[in-house]
C-alpha cells in the first residue's frame, strides 16, 4: 500500500533533512511515536538503526528501522527490520520558495486478512501523515526544534 505526502517548510533545506533523519526526534511530531533511540555507533547513514515504540490505545508496538538509502540534505529511506507491517520510506527533500518541499513515500505491505482492510488502512494512514507532517511543520516552523543530533 504506497502513499504519498507532500508539504512546504519554511525552514532551510538543511535544518530540515538534519531533524528529520535523526529519529530521535520523532516524538516531537509524530502522534503515534512515545519513544525513539539510536541502537547502532557512529554517524547517522546507511545502515544505522533506530529502534521507535509507538503507541496504539494500550499497545505500544516496538519496531527496529533501518536506513537504507542516504544523500546527505537530499533523501533518505528506512524499512523496518521488526514491526507490526513491513515498512519502505523515502524522504526527499528540495529547495523551494521560502523554505523545503518536504515529500514522504511510504510501502507499507499488508499481508494475510490485512489486504481486505486496505481501503481503509490508506485513508486512515493519509490522515495520519496529513496530521503529522503539519505538526512537523509547525513544530520546525516555531523556533522550537532545537535539532538533535544522533550521537
Amino acid at each position: 500500500m504506497k502513499t504519498e505526502h507532500s508539504v512546504v517548510i519554511h525552514r532551510p533545506v538543511e535544518e530540515v533533512f538534519a531533524y528529520l533523519s535523526n529519529f530521535e526526534n520523532m516524538p516531537n511530531h509524530e502522534q503515534f511515536v512515545v519513544d525513539a533511540k539510536k541502537v547502532t555507533d557512529g554517524a547517522i547513514g546507511v545502515g544505522t538503526q533506530f529502534k521507535v515504540i509507538g503507541k496504539l490505545l494500550i499497545w505500544r508496538p516496538a519496531a527496529i528501522l533501518q536506513m537504507t538509502g542516504w544523500e546527505s540534505g537530499r533523501r533518505f529511506a528506512f524499512k523496518s527490520l521488526s514491526s507490526p507491517f513491513p515498512v519502505e520510506t523515502q524522504y526527499i527533500f528540495e529547495p523551494a520558495a521560502g523554505g523545503t518541499r518536504l515529500t514522504i513515500i511510504d510501502d507499507t505491505h499488508l499481508g494475510g486478512l490485512l489486504r481486505l482492510f486496505e481501503p481503509l488502512l490508506k485513508r486512515y494512514m493519509q490522515r495520519r501523515f496529513s496530521a503529522d507532517m503539519k505538526n512537523v511543520k509547525h513544530f520546525l516552523e516555531s523556533g522550537r526544534a532545537g535539532v538533535r543530533q544522533a550521537s
